[in-house]
């Protein structure tokens, strides 16, 4: 088997990986680099990829952030795309929210359900991670595999230890690594602690609460509302959020916003709720701040911290603090800590070791020892 990480092995984002047996080849990801133009983000000149005739058997899709699938639409449209079926439904449920058409229809995943493309099978296993029906890939051809992690962590409600147990020995292990160029001693709380954490900061707060958190996070939306009626509080949201959590088929009750909103033009409403916000959305609450007052309220910020610094994200909160409601950031990375990268690079005991998705790829030479450690992976036969 060869592997080429054409894009992806020493940044975080714009993953493309392509893996390939003696007659077929595949690409894992295609994604758009980081904190570029969304609307016309640069496309690599690819031939068989981008341009010219189909070169490939097939495109998946580990998850549905940007920089792993922002470039599927540029494919030749020849190749077939497959991705999770509960990924596209969460995708699709934002899209038509927000009136969009998705400019691509894939194949449908469903985990340990394989696909064979030639003399390659691949299987999709689900894994957690900050997008809702994230898969890792299982690639095998004769008597050889490849596993791509993805994106993933430890610290959601999936079963870690389960996914550790479950997961299949391979030859070639195709491993991210966002969190290696973080600070040490960052923490790595799981989505039950950031619930808990939401139950109290609630239960002491007096007046209305206010979240600002990804829609397209489910377990994040889930986390949110269990936390609020943990507290005894509604849980309110828009038309993204809602069609989200359906998509996903969470069990929360949802309060509609808009008709929140409407109603509270004409009614003071009572302060009981946790409220998604977003910085489009400041008129709106200013309009609720003049029929209910936010004394002893609180506002959750519920995303990255570098978030924060944002034009946007400051914008929202500078106008709460300036309206006397202070700031708790309660949020979790999306990726696996040191410690779980340790713990899935131990479990499945891979001859060679392939860091893509990191800006630290020297923190796997630990494994030097034990393995090949492929650092500039650029057609690597094995």
């Amino acid at each position: 088997m060869r592997i080429n990480v054409i894009r992806g092995q020493n940044q975080i984002g714009g993953s493309i990986i392509e893996v390939a047996s003696s007659d077929t080849k595949i690409i894992l990801d295609l994604g758009g680099n980081m904190h570029e133009n969304r609307l016309r983000p640069y496309v690599p000149s690819i031939s068989g990829l981008f341009q010219g005739s189909p070169a490939f058997a097939g495109i998946f899709i580990s998850h549905y952030h940007f920089d792993h699938a922002g470039l599927v639409k540029y494919a030749c449209r020849d190749i077939p795309v497959y991705m999770g079926a509960a990924a596209y439904s969460v995708l699709k449920a934002e899209a038509d929210a927000k009136g969009k058409i998705l400019p691509f229809t894939p194949n449908l995943l469903r985990p340990g359900v394989p696909v064979t493309l030639g003399d390659l099978k691949v299987t999709p296993i689900a894994c957690d991670h900050s997008a809702w029906g994230s898969l890792m890939f299982l690639i095998e051809s004769r008597d050889q595999s490849v596993l791509y992690t993805g994106d993933f962590r430890s610290t959601g409600r999936m079963d870690f230890s389960g996914l550790l147990t479950s997961l299949p020995k391979a030859d070639a292990l195709i491993c991210e690594g966002t969190t290696l160029s973080r600070a040490p001693g960052e923490e790595y709380p799981t989505e039950q602690a950031l619930e808990d954490r939401i139950a109290e900061i609630l239960t002491k707060k007096s007046g209305p609460g206010f979240i600002y958190l990804s829609p397209m996070n489910p377990e994040r939306i889930l986390t949110a509302a269990r936390g609020a009626a943990r507290s005894g509080r509604r849980f309110i949201a828009g038309k993204q959020v809602s069609a989200v959590a359906k998509a996903a088929g969470l069990e929360v009750e949802i309060f509609h916003r808009r008709e929140f909103l409407a109603r509270s033009a004409s009614n003071r409403p009572s302060p009981d709720f946790l409220m998604c916000v977003s910085p489009g959305l400041w008129g709106s609450v200013e309009k609720l701040r003049n029929r209910l007052s936010f004394r002893d309220g609180v506002f959750i910020f519920s995303r990255r911290e570098e978030t924060m610094v944002r034009p946007a994200p400051a914008m929202l909160i500078a106008n709460f603090r300036r309206r006397g409601v202070p700031l708790e950031h309660v949020h979790t990375s999306g990726h696996a800590s040191p410690e779980a990268l340790d713990m899935l690079i131990n479990a499945l005991g891979a001859r060679y070791l392939i860091p893509v998705h990191t800006k630290n790829a020297a923190w796997f030479s630990r494994y030097e020892q034990g393995c090949d450690v492929i650092f500039n992976c650029r057609d690597f036969e094995f």
